[in-house]
């Protein structure tokens, strides 16, 4: 039977100050803008711009996780054995900030010869997956240090989830930009979607340097760790890896990330190809603010999971969160549809209400079992709970990488039949249309906006500025394939039963080829809408499952706690 409590306050020497908890929670840009950035642009340029495999492309961003997640447990294990006048985790923050900005803009300068099949003959499959591994490496400096650095902040069991929430108030901030990163690179200002990316990349990696030197100069450590006996890394992987409750946590973890995100680069293509019919603009817009939306409802997702946790426990907000990201998942399947395109920003909502209150979740139970760990090695091991706990999140991550490019494989989705599509449907049937003089202005106007579409253009009635008002107002504002659908089948209901060969040849062609290969794209785009849903809730599904395991309460946290404050008072007594 769940068990309610009255809200808990910390003891005035277990509260951590407002400046600390800010200064700690800019960290979170930091870390949302390193990976975030890469993982929303990599897959779409790499693929649509460089003409990159998609298999290859899933692998160049898959490899470097899974280099990187090896090295976490490494690094963790260093940064807890470290003995520095600087402490223990700052000065790898530090140089890995710093390290991260810098490198994040060379992914989109990338050699020739990427439309190479074979990977060993590829030069830009090569320098992507090399530079991807080295950036990777860069990022566990700051992220696996500045993790372990937020568990040791408190020994309060709820005042732990007040504490790592920081870190998602303000890497929000970061959340609600990130969804935007492609639709920048976008701007008429660039000559170029990969010069784009340099600048956009630039600027972004000016804020990581900031954000993530904050939490280096404003947060301070806990000195008695630096008196405990260092651990041997084989030592602490088996003590990490044996406790239970930590087992549970990490699978359930692996299992939701693998679920969610194999899917969800696929949720672009299906965004573009399918709702918004090859309008890469309209595309780009849609992502841009469901991703931002999503963020801002993310706030209220952590207030409430929050609330039931210190009421509850943090399993029962776990579950809960759960449960209403399955929820919109769910109702994507409804909403994901080309008739409505915005539909979907409500699923986005449920969702969203549910899923950043269980990150928050998993970052406290994580601290929870550090306590748990300490009560039983006499070791604090933030650095090695964390850097395992990030090992799963690459490791999970590399495959969601290497299945998210097998799924787009499987679906049938090509770059460069997309373009073969474009050119042929000008070529053999608005060109034609013109010299025959068919369909009149009306047709003339459908053809235009579909050349402008094939050259990654708006296509678009009125201000950009204001596209996304008279979208919610119900307006037709993007031109779209199924527009051009439209016009050509009005345009051959116009065309006399009486044809002349040349008419009658023109007629045919237009039936076999442009309908016949638009229906061809709306069948991939359809079954990439399948692929996101089915991997996604399936994933949601088996974790509700797995934490419904989940040992640790708030009645054996708090023990585990007031055991460990005996022992240190009688240590310091004695």
């Amino acid at each position: 039977m769940m068990q309610k409590h009255s809200v808990h306050k910390a003891v005035p020497k277990d509260r951590v100050p407002m400046s600390v908890r800010i200064g700690w929670g800019c960290g979170g840009v930091a870390d949302n803008f390193i990976m975030n950035v890469l993982n929303m642009i990599f897959l779409v340029l790499y693929v649509q711009y460089f003409k990159m495999p998609p298999v290859l492309a899933g692998a160049a961003l898959a490899i470097p996780r899974f280099v990187d997640a090896v090295t976490d447990p490494m690094i963790g294990n260093l940064s807890d054995n470290t003995r520095s006048r600087w402490g223990r985790r700052r000065p790898y923050m530090m140089a890995g900030a710093i390290l991260s900005a810098v490198l994040l803009p060379l992914f989109w300068l990338p050699p020739s010869g990427a439309e190479n099949p074979v990977w060993y003959q590829n030069p830009a499959f090569i320098f992507a997956t090399v530079l991807g591994v080295v950036f990777a490496v860069t990022y566990t400096l700051f992220v696996v240090p500045y993790t372990a650095l937020g568990y040791e902040l408190t020994p309060d069991y709820d005042e732990k989830t007040r504490v790592l929430a920081w870190r998602m108030y303000i890497g929000l901030l970061a959340s609600l930009t990130v969804p935007w990163a492609y639709k920048l690179c976008q701007l008429d200002t660039f000559p170029n979607e990969a010069v784009g990316a340099v600048w956009v990349s630039i600027g972004f990696g000016i804020v990581i340097i900031i954000t993530g030197l904050i939490p280096v100069l404003v947060c301070r450590e806990r000195e008695d760790v630096q008196k405990q006996e260092t651990s041997p890394f084989l030592q602490a992987t088996k003590a990490t890896l044996t406790n239970k409750a930590f087992l549970v946590l990490l699978v359930a973890y692996i299992i939701i990330i693998v679920g969610l995100f194999s899917a969800a680069n696929l949720g672009a293509f299906v965004n573009i190809y399918y709702i918004c019919g090859g309008n890469k603009d309209f595309g780009g817009l849609l992502v841009a603010v469901a991703g931002s939306l999503g963020a801002i409802i993310s706030y209220f997702s952590m207030f409430l999971v929050t609330a039931v946790s210190v009421r509850t426990g943090k399993k029962t907000g776990m579950i809960l969160g759960l449960i209403l990201a399955l929820l919109g998942v769910i109702g994507a399947w409804f909403a994901m549809d080309p008739r409505w395109p915005l539909a979907q920003l409500l699923t986005t909502v449920v969702a969203c209400m549910g899923l950043q209150g269980c990150w928050l979740m998993v970052s406290s139970m994580v601290a929870d079992i550090c306590d748990e760990d300490e009560l039983k090695t006499g070791l604090r091991r933030e650095g090695m709970f964390g850097a395992i706990n990030g090992f799963a999140l690459k490791a999970a991550l590399s495959f969601t990488a290497l299945i998210g490019g097998w799924l787009l494989s499987y679906s049938g989705f090509d770059a460069e039949q997309i373009d073969q599509f474009e050119a042929r449907t000008i070529a053999e049937v608005i060109e034609p249309a013109r010299e025959l003089n068919l369909g009149g202005a009306a047709f003339e106007k459908a053809g235009r906006r579909f050349v402008e579409i094939s050259d990654d253009k708006s296509s678009m009635e009125g201000s950009k500025w204001t596209s996304l008002w008279r979208l919610l107002k119900g307006e037709k504002v993007f031109f779209r394939w199924y527009d051009f659908e439209d016009a050509v089948n009005t345009m051959l209901a116009g065309i006399p039963a009486a044809q002349t060969p040349e008419l009658k040849a023109y007629v045919e062609t237009v039936q076999d080829g442009f309908l016949t290969d638009f229906a061809e794209q709306k069948r991939v785009a359809l079954l990439m809408k399948k692929l996101v849903i089915g991997f996604q809730a399936a994933g949601l599904m088996i974790a509700i499952i797995i934490f419904a395991f989940y040992p640790i309460t708030r009645e054996r946290a708090e023990e585990t706690r007031r055991k460990l404050d005996e022992r240190k008072s009688h240590e310091t007594n004695g």
